[in-house]
């Protein structure tokens, strides 16, 4: 008879590690995009005007108008998504 042992590796637990924070300064005036071709998808994009990043031996403030959170909703589904610019602080090299 056929031995009954898995060849299923061991599996590690997952680790999680924290890396930076950030706080960002949101413009109050969102603008709305319309679903492009009639694809139902939508945007509003928010504007990033200011903010800072911190953690460890990571820091720096995000530049004025330096980027933009936008949530994009494809035919029901939410998805946020987050790009912006940093200046670093003095003594940090990225």
């Amino acid at each position: 008879m056929a031995s009954s042992k898995s060849i299923t590796p061991t599996l590690r637990p997952p680790h999680l590690e924290f890396v930076y924070r950030v706080e960002a300064i949101m413009s109050s005036d969102p603008i709305t995009v319309g679903a492009p071709f009639g694809t139902g998808n939508n945007r509003v994009i928010m504007n990033i005007i200011g903010g800072t990043l911190r953690g460890p031996g990571l820091a720096g403030e995000i530049l004025e108008h330096g980027g933009a959170d936008w949530g994009v909703s494809v035919q029901g589904s939410d998805v946020c998504l987050i790009s912006n610019c940093i200046n670093p602080s003095s003594g940090i090299c990225y």
